[in-house]
């Protein structure tokens, strides 16, 4: 089984039935051809077309229309999500759960609706199963993460990063401070970014964490407390480079959460809580930002004077420069790539 993992938000609603924001789904291969899955709030959904169309009806929006009203008396409301097709528009689609699927399959008389149910239904467990092991290493990234959180808090590696600056060229904003205009949960009237830089081209923003950083960390952040918005509304029409900062990794479980979003390696359209912006969003070593920062300290220092740099300068900065846990983990795939037989 091929899949493809397609751009998702992070950002999700409460109620499975009414998606305020639209996502991508997550494709499989079946005989050949797609079938669209997506994942809301816990739980693996599969498109009721492309069953439809696998089940091999001649007219699978005609047959859908009709099928629809006697699934819901069994199983329930189906789920209407807002899907970005690969053209780039926005579409409504009815999703199954995996008890609405069984009823599908109950209605239909067609020879093909054995093979085929018995491979959606292996591929929903499968991701379930996955979804399942995910949150247990959440678990255990977050107490890793807590234990090996350094005596120095985050208000020292702030301020290193900002005295390093200092030397350079690269001129750093502390704490900019943001009116929340946004309805959040903690109901604050103000917003603090830890670092902020204002380029010609975008808005550099670091959210800087002294322990290893977590899925928890990026959605407290970037959905409970509407970061990307509020930055988005004080400059509107700048794109926004978000950031998180930590001397101690990131979790699988982050790196998942970021991948989801699919807004690492380009800026993507965003509009949340009636703002439209573009943004990237990706963590960064401090390591990285801090080597950046001393070689633009060596390029505006005179050739014959960069030994002071390294003499004197860097010994200063070497536990931002040097931290021990600055390789990057591999990269997490939010569905897993392997070969699901298919029934006979």
């Amino acid at each position: 089984m091929a899949i493809q993992l397609l751009p998702k938000p992070i950002f999700k609603s409460n109620n499975p039935n009414k998606m305020e924001n639209s996502i991508s789904p997550i494709r499989a291969i079946f005989n050949d051809s797609t079938v669209r899955f997506a994942e809301v709030n816990g739980e693996v959904l599969v498109s009721a077309f492309d069953v439809m169309t696998q089940l091999g009806y001649a007219d699978p929006t005609d047959t859908w229309s009709k099928m629809k009203p006697k699934v819901e008396a069994i199983f329930g409301t189906i789920a209407v999500l807002a899907i970005v097709a690969s053209n780039g528009k926005t579409y409504q689609m009815a999703y199954l759960s995996q008890e609405q699927l069984i009823a599908v399959f109950l209605k239909s008389n067609k020879e093909a609706a054995i093979p085929f149910f018995k491979w959606a239904v292996s591929t929903l467990k499968d991701k379930l199963n996955e979804m399942a092991q995910q949150a247990q290493q959440a678990e255990i990234d977050a107490a890793v993460a807590k234990a090996i959180a350094p005596v120095k808090n985050e208000a020292y590696y702030h301020q290193k990063i900002l005295d390093l600056a200092n030397f350079s060229s690269l001129k750093f904003r502390s704490e900019a401070i943001f009116d929340n205009t946004i309805v959040t949960d903690d109901s604050v009237r103000h917003r603090r970014t830890d670092l902020i830089r204002v380029t010609t081209r975008s808005i550099i923003v670091y959210e800087l964490k002294a322990h290893q950083i977590t899925e928890e960390d990026i959605s407290k952040t970037l959905a409970t407390k509407g970061y990307l918005t509020l930055i988005a509304k004080q400059f509107p029409n700048k794109p926004i480079n978000f950031k998180f900062l930590s001397p101690f990794g990131i979790s699988n479980n982050g790196v998942r959460q970021l991948e989801l979003m699919a807004a690492q390696d380009k800026y993507r359209d965003f509009n949340l809580d009636g703002v439209s912006f573009r943004a990237k969003v990706s963590y960064e070593p401090i390591q990285s930002l801090s080597s950046d920062i001393k070689a633009n300290i060596i390029k505006h220092t005179p050739s014959n004077h960069a030994w002071y740099v390294e003499k004197y300068i860097a010994p200063d900065f070497a536990d931002i420069l040097n931290y021990p846990n600055m390789q990057p983990k591999p990269k997490v795939i939010p569905f897993p790539i392997r070969k699901i037989d298919q029934a006979a």
